[in-house]
């Protein structure tokens, strides 16, 4: 991210997106599942903590890397494909 970005940001102006490209299905799938069984969740608690992560309460700080900002979006659309299925 440049500086030219940065500020296009704080402005509220479009920022060009530092992924090569939007992850697969497949990658979405294998995050979704490695993050389940490393953290011990479930979708539904998965879900909980991203929402949290992206949108925190009001007077919470969270600390996300440009890329977790661009990629956890993704993965929350997945997720909540996963869920419609009915998968838990």
């Amino acid at each position: 991210m440049n500086p030219e970005d940065i500020i296009r940001g704080m402005m509220g102006g479009q920022k060009s997106s530092n992924l090569l490209s939007p992850p697969t299905i497949e990658q979405c799938d294998e995050f979704i599942n490695r993050a389940m069984q490393q953290e011990d969740f479930n979708l539904h608690m998965l879900h909980n903590d991203l929402v949290l992560k992206l949108n925190p309460p009001s007077g919470i700080v969270s600390m996300l890397s440009v890329y977790e900002g661009e990629i956890f979006p993704y993965v929350l659309v997945r997720i909540n494909e996963r869920i419609e299925k009915g998968e838990k």
